[in-house]
């Protein structure tokens, strides 16, 4: 590659196994030195759309001679601004950067580069007022055409203060919305409790009715084993064996007898447990809910009260941004 062997390069490139980032550069790098640029823009497409990667494909565009591309990522790495060192580039590139169709393929060129000249100025505002207000009167003469500048700034204060307006009225509105989705919450909370507490006490029900089919049923057997030693007692000639069995089987029925009458209370719970269990949780989890309204509502709300702070902030930057370049209203 450093004697120009871009070919060769590129074939040596592409045998190596992990094609990471820094590969991926090193083909597209030597495929816009053979000015393959549409081959070239391919592969530095590849790589993450880092703004620095992305200056590659508007060089590759420039050196194609295809300007209205090379404006397109321009614009692509500009919107939305951060305020990185590739940005600073790009913005001056596009400045830069004009053919004879432009107007045409971009009418709304100057209100979008307006735009991101305002987004820097606001960027700038904390670290740097005078680039601030120097960004803020560019934005402005971008927009102003040969009209008042004054004029133009108070309609893009104007424009900010529309901004955060609506961004209160959207605030409200969600407010609002936050509060049926909590009632909402809470109603689908009460019928879950409503449906456990009911598979409960129809479990209670059951619970009854198995104990005293349970308990009739231990009653019966005892009455039988009882009778069977009763029969055997009266026999002529009885066996003794057989009356010791009997009698043991009586004793056995008896104790089976007295545990399920002695322990109705446990016998019942046994059954019901699971289904008090679920009710339990269905009403803490009613109890969660409603002790939760406050947060529930703030987490619902919170990305617009973000929205309103961020508007009213730039609606305040932008204000004084005005002031600063062109005095007070």
């Amino acid at each position: 590659e450093k004697k120009g062997e871009y070919k060769k390069a590129i074939e040596y490139y592409l045998k190596v196994e992990n094609q990471n980032d820094k590969v991926v550069f090193r083909i597209a790098t030597c495929y816009k030195c053979l000015k393959d640029f549409e081959t070239a823009i391919q592969w530095f497409l590849k790589m993450p759309r880092y703004d620095q990667n992305l200056l590659e494909v508007v060089d590759c565009y420039k050196l194609d001679s295809r300007i209205k591309e090379a404006i397109y990522w321009l614009f692509i790495i500009l919107e939305p601004l951060e305020g990185n060192s590739a940005e600073l580039t790009a913005l001056k590139l596009i400045e830069e950067y004009t053919y004879p169709g432009k107007k045409t393929d971009y009418p709304n060129f100057n209100q979008r580069l307006s735009d991101i000249y305002i987004a820097k100025a606001v960027l700038n505002y904390q670290k740097d007022f005078s680039q601030a207000r120097s960004d803020y009167g560019k934005a402005i003469s971008l927009l102003a055409n040969g009209a008042d500048p004054k004029g133009v700034s108070l309609g893009v204060l104007s424009r900010y203060q529309n901004n955060y307006k609506g961004a209160m009225d959207i605030l409200e509105q969600q407010r609002e919305a936050a509060e049926r989705y909590f009632e909402n919450l809470l109603r689908e909370a009460q019928d879950c409790y409503n449906r456990a507490e009911d598979r409960y006490r129809r479990a209670q029900r059951e619970a009854e009715n198995e104990y005293s089919r349970r308990l009739e049923q231990t009653r019966r057997d005892l009455y039988l084993a009882e009778c069977e030693l009763e029969r055997l007692q009266k026999e002529a000639s009885p066996s003794a064996q057989l009356i010791e069995q009997a009698r043991h089987n009586v004793e056995c029925k008896r104790n089976d007898y007295h545990n399920i009458v002695n322990n109705h209370n446990m016998i019942v719970e046994d059954y019901v447990r699971p289904y008090r269990r679920e009710m339990e949780e269905a009403m803490q989890k009613y109890r969660d809910i409603s002790n939760s309204r406050t947060k529930i509502i703030e987490n619902y709300i919170g990305q617009y009260k973000r929205k309103v702070e961020e508007a009213k902030r730039a609606f305040e930057l932008i204000r004084n941004l005005h002031e600063s370049v062109y005095g007070l209203r």
